[in-house]
């Protein structure tokens, strides 16, 4: 893993990559960013980041085919899943799939740094 660690954050909604930026920038993990699916899987390939915050919902490729082609790519991918609606069955098809967490949107900037911190091995001591 990288120091510090490189994070690609994926989400069709602007503020969403801006604020999930900020959140893990001001805990020292850099970012790089993909507006869709297609583009995620793209940077992927590009940079194998050391985690990666995919929505479930996007046009231009949604993020569970995105989900499943990155763990084709690279099984051992840490993805953390965010989705709008709390819906059982879409979450629990992104675990089957190989998701290792995911936060529902509206999410507090806490929720989503403890899920990252989890996913680095960097989680929460003290």
């Amino acid at each position: 893993m990288r120091d510090p660690p490189l994070v690609l954050v994926v989400d069709d909604a602007e503020h969403i990559r801006t604020l999930c930026q900020h959140v893990l920038l001001s805990h020292q993990i850099l970012t790089i960013e993909a507006a869709n699916g297609h583009e995620a899987i793209e940077q992927y390939r590009l940079y194998q980041p050391d985690a990666v915050i995919l929505d479930i919902s996007m046009p231009g490729g949604d993020g569970l085919a995105a989900l499943r082609e990155i763990k084709r790519l690279d099984a051992s991918a840490r993805v953390l899943m965010l989705t709008a609606r709390a819906q059982r069955a879409t979450v629990l098809e992104a675990l089957r799939y190989g998701a290792k967490d995911f936060v529902v949107k509206p999410f507090e900037r806490r929720r989503l740094l403890e899920g990252i911190e989890r996913l680095l091995g960097r989680g929460q001591q003290g």
